[in-house]
């Protein structure tokens, strides 16, 4: 095989192997409950490709459960973020691996290490194999 061949393979591999770590997400699941509990872990639906916690500006109350790409996009238009309370007076975090809304809200928007380190092979590959 030719070395753009194997490249290729190798970068459509892992592109496949992250969509299926996308649809089997778990998260922690919890309604109103308090800073510092992780909640109940859930095994998401195939809607589900990632996890999400609020925290409410005057209740300090916290909400963890799974969600989908169209409410970060409606989180997005609220203009709320994980560092920031929003138009509605929330803070949103979302992320995407097994287990991860059991983070501090703070700074941190809970994205993984993991798409970064793909999108960088992805371009390493486009700019220097193909």
């Amino acid at each position: 095989m030719k070395m753009k061949q194997i490249i290729l393979i190798v970068v459509v591999w892992l592109f496949l192997v992250d969509l299926q770590v996308a649809q089997g997400i778990k998260c922690y699941e919890c309604y109103q409950c308090e800073d510092g509990w992780s909640g109940v872990e859930k095994e998401c639906g195939e809607e589900d490709d990632r996890c999400l916690m609020t925290k409410d500006k005057d209740g300090g109350w916290i909400n963890k459960m799974c969600t989908r790409k169209g409410t970060e996009d409606y989180a997005k238009i609220q203009k709320a973020k994980c560092d920031d309370f929003g138009k509605e007076g929330q803070k949103w975090c979302f992320c995407d691996t097994d287990l991860c809304n059991d983070m501090e809200i703070s700074g941190s928007s809970g994205y993984s290490r993991r798409h970064l380190f793909f999108t960088v092979v992805v371009s390493f590959v486009v700019n220097f194999f193909l």
